[in-house]
């Protein structure tokens, strides 16, 4: 779907997302990307009728519990042979050197500033820097996700660490395991996880409008039994797709968008500062969390 197809329905803080998405898929780096990293091949289950990537049908995919399980299967084994690839120190330096220079060539023709480039010598630093700038310059949010890209990165490191040394030592085929496991764990649960439960929580909202403060302030809650070991996406995505969700929300003559901002931003117990009866989501979320997801995997 092209961006003026939907462009009337979607409210501004999203709306402004989309016609950047669409500016990055239609450009140089933005088709490359696209077409040779296997995007295009992965997400086509999730593409609707007119060719265009559907959030709505890659939701309702991922709520079926048998599709989610051989999607991310086969999504792993994929990412795991990438990364055993591009782990390889020579592929590692050519990768990383064109990355910088098709990346910075992009920034350059959207006329962002040179202090937002990437820098391969700064990664963590250049990579928070841009997207602080961006989120200011784009969406007026003034913020440091600087809290976000360290534990990402970190994660990184330690994962290429992992595959060069499989790929090194020919290792046996239980080191390729537990590099496959740890990619599962990782698209399971702190990519598709967080944002099924925020979609979940704005499908709810959507319905009990007055549980929306509530559900936003409950699902932004870290929780201990978090798996330790993963990069840390989870916080991070949670985040942004309440955001996403909030505005969606807001456009929705639901709450204010910052009410639900700050709800998202509290510190606060949840129960006692957004009471409501939100019984229904409680019951759904521990009907569809009790399927243990990567043991299964």
């Amino acid at each position: 779907m092209g961006h003026k197809d939907h462009a009337d329905f979607l409210p501004p803080f999203l709306e402004k997302i989309h016609l950047y998405w669409d500016l990055f898929i239609n450009s140089e780096l933005g088709k490359t990307i696209w077409e040779k990293s296997g995007m295009k091949r992965a997400l086509k289950s999730f593409t609707g009728p007119d060719g265009s990537l559907s959030f709505e049908l890659m939701m309702k995919n991922f709520e079926n519990h048998s599709f989610r399980r051989h999607w991310i299967k086969a999504a792993a084994k994929y990412l795991t042979d990438i990364v055993m690839h591009v782990a390889k120190p020579e592929v590692y330096q050519r990768y990383i050197a064109s990355a910088e220079y098709i990346v910075n060539g992009f920034l350059d023709s959207q006329g962002l500033p040179k202090s937002t480039h990437f820098n391969v010598k700064r990664p963590e630093e250049s990579v928070t820097v841009l997207v602080n700038f961006m989120l200011k310059r784009y969406l007026d949010m003034d913020t440091d996700v600087s809290g976000y890209v360290k534990p990402a990165m970190d994660y990184l490191k330690q994962t290429l660490k992992m595959a060069q040394a499989t790929s090194a030592s020919l290792s046996s085929r239980a080191d390729y395991n537990a590099l496959a496991d740890r990619v599962t764990d990782t698209l399971n649960l702190e990519i598709i996880e967080p944002v099924l439960r925020v979609y979940r929580a704005y499908k709810h909202s959507v319905k009990a409008p007055h549980c929306q403060e509530h559900l936003m302030c409950l699902v932004n809650k870290r929780h201990d039994k978090d798996q330790k070991g993963l990069p840390g996406f989870k916080a991070g995505l949670t985040k942004i797709s309440s955001l996403a969700a909030s505005a969606a929300l807001s456009f929705q003559n639901g709450k204010g968008f910052w009410d639900l901002y700050n709800a998202i931003q509290s510190d606060a117990n949840c129960e006692a500062k957004y009471p409501a009866d939100c019984a229904s989501f409680h019951e759904h979320e521990l009907k569809v969390t009790t399927e243990v997801y990567h043991s299964e995997l």
